[in-house]
């Protein structure tokens, strides 16, 4: 190992990532541009309208628990992805909706959670896209390149602040993109954050990230 600095850090994923032709999947970007729709008219109209505007998610009850609803949600939104990515998706955007409604509504009704009101915040909508990219960019990388990390840091409380760091690098790309993407969220924005996350993260070079690694969740919507 050798050592938890962002420069080794860095190194050890370009070492990882240059061995890949590509990053993200192209249909992610219809992904995006749904996500991205629904979000908005939930901040828009309200939840229930949201709901019922789409035909797709059938006779959603928003006063089922929040688990059940999401997963309905989700589904709908990942039909464009194929297996075996489809699962890395599913993941990342079931982590972000839960992360914005609040993890300690996971059990309760839909429509009693944070969701709306994280996402009715000025902007809130592009916020959460870019924290679902975020997410899935990172539990992307995740999949395989933890399994060659393990054999190298068995020891628990390294190995996390190891992928901390790892997450911030994503993070740090993913938000870079979207600051260079001043258009509107639709699948030409999605197309071109995602190569721009892939330029950065195939082909970086080691320097400093700007994210605080000590600092409290670098995704949270509502910061």
């Amino acid at each position: 190992m050798k050592g938890y600095d962002e420069a080794s850090i860095r190194t050890d994923l370009q070492e990882y990532l240059g061995r890949k032709s590509g990053l993200i999947s192209p249909e992610l970007s219809q992904v995006v541009a749904d996500i991205n729709s629904f979000t908005s008219a939930l901040s828009r109209d309200g939840l229930q309208r949201a709901l019922s505007q789409s035909a797709a998610f059938g006779n959603v009850d928003a006063g089922r628990p929040f688990i059940e609803v999401a997963e309905t949600i989700v589904r709908h939104q990942i039909r464009f992805i194929r297996e075996p990515e489809r699962d890395i998706v599913r993941k990342s955007l079931f982590e972000a909706y839960t992360h914005a409604a609040g993890p300690q509504y996971i059990l309760e009704p839909f429509s009693k959670t944070l969701l709306v009101k994280s996402l009715s915040r000025s902007g809130s909508s592009r916020k959460f896209v870019t924290m679902f990219f975020s997410l899935y960019v990172f539990n992307l990388i995740c999949m395989g390149f933890q399994d060659d990390l393990r054999a190298r840091v068995p020891d628990e409380k390294s190995f996390q602040l190891y992928m901390s760091r790892v997450e911030a690098i994503c993070c740090d790309a993913v938000t870079a993109a979207v600051k260079r993407q001043r258009t509107k969220v639709d699948e030409t924005w999605a197309t071109a954050v995602a190569r721009s996350v892939e330029e950065e993260l195939l082909h970086f070079d080691v320097k400093p990230s700007k994210s605080q690694i000590a600092s409290s969740d670098p995704h949270w919507i509502g910061k």
